[in-house]
């Protein structure tokens, strides 16, 4: 018969375990920088942290027992900061292939977004589905935004920049301008908040263009290409699961969004800005 533990051994033993255990079941904390003013996407002040965005990185990084500390900051300042490898990540961020020396874009995007051109509801203005279509209009964009390199330097476009997405809504009710341009969810996401004279005075006329935001990483930061690709890895596990959609379908739902609305902005399709380069291999 083998020896027994002795009893007080035993129990330190058991102890040993069940510490062993209780650390284990904690996830390990990544600190991700987030924009602090793009609703719905990502807002917030210090560490609270709220959109749709938010929603998609930290169920990402939880099916890898990941836990998420948010910050949330100016977008010129998480820009910086990852840039120069203090900061592991930041989002939202367009793809650019001119970053790939400091930054990780991951393979997948937090969503698929669009700017959509809007116009006075009893304006004579016909759908839009292209910049071209564009042309020769008065257009309202927020200052500081890129709305896609083809309509950002378009020569026969004429932009009245000014400070707010809210102020481009405003601009078109009031017939200023003959268009503005926003994000397709901002628009509805601002349109809850103006008065009622505004939500009647405004149509959605199609979008001018669609890109993938991202959750960028460091690539001078010692853990930016593990996390990138844990992310990824996350990504991949909500997509099969379904719980991305069903986040999709959250928000969607607080603006009166129908899933098959908003499904066009899911991950599962691919960035069709993205161009592969040879810097990310």
């Amino acid at each position: 018969m083998q020896r027994g533990v002795p009893v007080s051994c035993a129990w330190k033993v058991l102890f040993l375990g069940l510490a062993f255990l209780t650390t284990s079941a904690h996830a390990e904390v990544i600190k991700i920088l987030a924009e602090d003013s793009f609703p719905p996407y990502s807002s917030g002040q210090g560490k609270q942290v709220e959109g749709l965005s938010a929603d998609i990185v930290r169920s990402a990084f939880r099916t890898q027992n990941l836990e998420v500390q948010f910050e949330a900051v100016p977008y010129s300042r998480c820009l910086a900061k990852v840039q120069a490898g203090s900061e592991l990540g930041c989002f939202s961020t367009t793809y650019d292939p001119t970053m790939l020396n400091v930054l990780i874009f991951p393979e997948h995007p937090l969503v698929i977004t669009s700017a959509i051109a809007i116009a006075y509801k009893d304006s004579p203005e016909g759908k839009v589905s292209s910049v071209s279509d564009l042309e020769g209009r008065k257009v309202a964009v927020t200052n500081g935004f890129s709305y896609g390199a083809e309509f950002d330097y378009h020569p026969k476009i004429e932009k009245q920049f000014v400070s707010s997405d809210s102020n481009v809504l405003k601009l078109v009710a009031g017939k200023r301008v003959s268009h503005g341009v926003v994000n397709f969810l901002t628009y509805y996401y601002l349109l809850g908040k103006q008065t009622e004279s505004v939500r009647k005075s405004l149509k959605v006329l199609g979008p001018i263009g669609t890109g993938g935001i991202y959750l960028m990483f460091s690539k001078k930061h010692p853990q930016g290409e593990q996390n990138a690709q844990k992310f990824d890895a996350g990504m991949e596990s909500l997509l099969r699961s379904g719980e991305y959609e069903g986040i999709l379908k959250k928000w969607g739902e607080k603006f009166g969004l129908s899933l098959s609305d908003i499904r066009h902005m899911s991950a599962i399709h691919k960035d069709p800005l993205r161009v592969p380069s040879k810097k990310e291999k």
